[in-house]
């Protein structure tokens, strides 16, 4: 078996499928050798997990309901509530995904925070 580095074809967007095609032998080495088979079969469970936790800069999740209902949360190291769901499955549940951190946005609460709704119906005309 030869590194994947070493082998243009095998690229990870190709999935494990492709990649034991590409590679020669290694259907036979994953049916005959046991290390091999464990190899592969632990790379494939850990494929897809997270393998760290981030928070977003800006990101501030709404739902209709306290979210300790709706999803799991945690206490980061400064003491602030995060969800330890990733972006897409927060979204999947229906709940509202927001990004403050574009100075539009901040602008636009600024402005509603201030009272100062008549600026929307100046541009309007």
């Amino acid at each position: 078996m030869r590194p994947a580095g070493q082998d243009d074809s095998v690229r990870p967007e190709n999935g494990p499928d492709e990649g034991a095609q590409a590679i020669a032998g290694i259907q036979e080495a994953y049916q005959t050798e046991e290390v091999t088979r464990e190899l592969i079969d632990t790379a494939l469970i850990l494929e897809d997990i997270t393998r760290n936790a981030s928070v977003h800069a800006a990101g501030v999740v709404i739902g209709d309901q306290p979210l300790v209902n709706l999803l799991p949360l945690k206490q980061d190291d400064s003491g602030t509530l995060v969800t330890q769901y990733a972006m897409n499955p927060v979204g999947e549940l229906g709940l509202l995904k927001m990004d403050f951190l574009g100075l539009k946005t901040l602008t636009v609460i600024r402005t509603l925070r201030n009272g100062q709704t008549h600026a929307w119906h100046r541009g309007a005309d």
